[in-house]
């Protein structure tokens, strides 16, 4: 069975949109105010969505892709819980980017504050790389979908998830001692 090709080629165009970018920034110039607001209102609302934030199905598509039916009543489980979420506060903690974003800043402000440690450097680098894939959605925010952040919440979540885990397996290590790194050698490496 032949299917049609993911992209369409002649719907893709190489060159740039003169037209549009001579309006887009005549309205820059003109309503920088209008603009910024209308931008700010959009990430802003993308922050808070709680819209859909999954598709419990699969649509009839042209290249023959359907849902497995074996496991239809796992899946519809999942569903389920997903849906019951969705409708809990508990949304709040798991499916609205915001929480996880300011999270995310408050971390990377606390490794800023103590970037004397190596190990703070990499705490920023890895919360630098999420907030700044979020920010971009400042500059344009295409539709009002939870998929768009995803990926930096995502991120946000796993790094947290790590650390409270280093956190569970090695109660005896406290950031606050740079005095003596453990080490293997010595005896004193708890973890």
């Amino acid at each position: 069975m032949q299917y049609p090709p993911v992209v369409q080629y002649d719907y893709l165009r190489w060159r740039r949109n003169i037209r549009l970018s001579r309006e887009y920034w005549g309205a820059v110039r003109h309503w920088p105010l209008r603009v910024a607001r209308l931008k700010l209102s959009a990430f802003g609302r993308l922050l808070v969505y709680t819209g859909e934030w999954f598709y419990p199905g699969l649509d009839p598509n042209a290249y023959g892709l359907t849902l497995n039916h074996p496991l239809a009543p796992v899946r519809q489980r999942w569903i389920e819980r997903g849906l019951a979420v969705g409708a809990s506060p508990l949304r709040w903690m798991f499916g609205v980017h915001l929480v996880w974003l300011l999270l995310g800043a408050g971390l990377l402000m606390v490794a800023y504050r103590r970037r004397r440690d190596p190990r703070m450097a990499l705490a920023a680098a890895a919360m630098a790389i999420p907030l700044g894939y979020a920010a971009t959605y400042l500059a344009a925010t295409p539709h009002l979908h939870y998929r768009f952040l995803y990926p930096a919440t995502l991120w946000i979540q796993i790094v947290v998830l790590a650390w409270l885990l280093a956190r569970v397996a090695c109660p005896r290590f406290d950031d606050s001692q740079d005095s003596h790194e453990p080490s293997p050698m010595d005896g004193t490496a708890s973890c």
